[in-house]
């Protein structure tokens, strides 16, 4: 089965949440009033943007909240920036490497650490914390990034060495707490979790 199949299966199956990050999918129903008589034409099913890439063996998917979404300050809220593409992170596996990514994140709650370095910059300890855990390996103390064009907003993520992807789980945690010139004391916290199939 092909990437984009297992994703679609996934989907179906109702093991990823896509509700913040648009309309409800149609996958594979004929348009209305497309009827059954053969003339109709299968709406192509649009997908969150997932990374293009690995070869064979890549396998992506998109990690769930760990708990229901809450309001803007409470212990679960959604981090996407306004006007952005849905924060909902990607869980994947290619070239003998698990990682997760989550973008978009609203660098007025969640924002970047002071950053440090070119290319593969790192943010210095910052109001935000992230801890991510693939497959028992926990990297705490990551702190936002601004996300490289085309993603928007700010970014965290992890990476590990993996010989498969049957089975791994991923959980990320990110905290921040900071206090806004206009706005007092900022508490904003969001966490995902993935297991891949």
């Amino acid at each position: 089965m092909t990437p984009r199949g297992r994703m679609l299966a996934a989907l179906a199956a109702g093991a990823v949440a896509l509700g913040a990050a648009g309309p409800v999918l149609a996958a594979g129903r004929p348009p209305a009033g497309g009827g059954g008589g053969g003339g109709g034409v299968v709406v192509p099913v649009p997908v969150p943007p997932v990374a293009a890439g690995g070869g064979a063996g890549a396998f992506n998917i998109l990690m769930t909240p760990a708990v229901p979404f809450t309001a803007i300050g409470g212990a679960n809220e959604d981090p996407t920036m306004p006007g952005a593409p849905a924060a909902v992170p990607l869980f994947r596996f290619a070239r003998g490497v698990l990682s997760v990514a989550l973008t978009s994140l609203d660098p007025a709650r969640y924002p970047a650490g002071a950053v440090a370095g070119g290319r593969g910059a790192v943010a210095a300890a910052g109001p935000c914390n992230a801890t991510i855990t693939i497959n028992g390996t926990t990297k705490s103390l990551i702190s936002p990034l601004p996300s490289v064009a085309p993603a928007v907003g700010n970014q965290v993520g992890f990476r590990i060495p993996a010989a498969a992807s049957a089975g791994a789980t991923s959980h990320i945690d990110l905290v921040c707490n900071f206090i806004d010139p206009k706005a007092g004391l900022q508490h904003h916290e969001t966490h995902w979790k993935g297991t891949m199939p």
